[in-house]
């Protein structure tokens, strides 16, 4: 199958607050994400437009470092941490996201996508994670990578290898608010949309674009 250049894989929390957390230690350490459900995988725009049950999907993720001044430069109240890609850290577990689980795309028992050792997306951080803190709500966003999806997601779907963006990510502040110190928070997912936009040729280059996002990733995962 050939993909819409706008095409989207849409990986979506089911509704109402899910599994899964996102916390920082305080101490300059990476921001952390760790078993988020996915509850349902769909595509916009694609060869399939399907939408399908993810069963027992979770998203992982880790970041880089933070960023103290250009965190600072976001914000001087201390509102907003930005993380980076982890690239440039020294810890090989840093700069990471992955999404596991199986997606059932019929009624048989071999109507399904992701058994095995395979995730059904993983890849690394390309950019700096900003984070965002309004009103004692988080707001994932300005974080984008590369991924690898899993060929038979590739199949269902039609989509190509892209990179996407991560955005629009309403976390639910636990406890005690942070009070704009870029302190330590431990928080629960509430709504987790991760969107994996196609890779759009233009002539000369290739813009790699999506957006998206979530609940993260925590975990340990090899490279390859």
């Amino acid at each position: 199958m050939t993909a819409n250049a706008a095409g989207v894989i849409n990986f979506n929390s089911q509704s109402g607050p899910n599994a899964g957390m996102v916390n920082y230690d305080g101490l300059g350490g990476s921001l952390v994400g760790t078993n988020i459900d996915i509850g349902v995988v769909s595509g916009i725009g694609t060869a399939n437009t399907g939408s399908y049950n993810c069963l027992g999907c979770k998203l992982n993720f880790t970041t880089g470092n933070l960023d103290l001044m250009a965190s600072l430069s976001q914000d001087s109240s201390g509102n907003s941490y930005v993380f980076d890609s982890g690239m440039t850290d020294a810890d090989p577990n840093t700069g990471y996201f992955e999404i596991t689980g199986t997606l059932q795309t019929g009624t048989l028992v071999g109507d399904i996508v992701g058994t095995g050792a395979t995730p059904l997306l993983s890849g690394f951080w390309t950019s700096p994670i900003t984070v965002s803190v309004l009103n004692g709500i988080f707001a994932i966003s300005n974080g984008s990578g590369t991924d690898t999806k899993n060929p038979q997601l590739l199949a269902l779907f039609g989509e190509p290898l892209g990179s996407f963006t991560f955005a629009n990510t309403n976390i639910q502040l636990a406890n005690t608010p942070i009070g704009g110190n870029l302190g330590a928070f431990n928080t629960q997912v509430t709504q987790a949309i991760v969107s994996n936009v196609a890779t759009v040729p233009l002539p000369g280059a290739v813009w790699l674009m999506g957006s998206a996002l979530i609940g993260l990733l925590g975990g340990r995962r090899s490279r390859v």
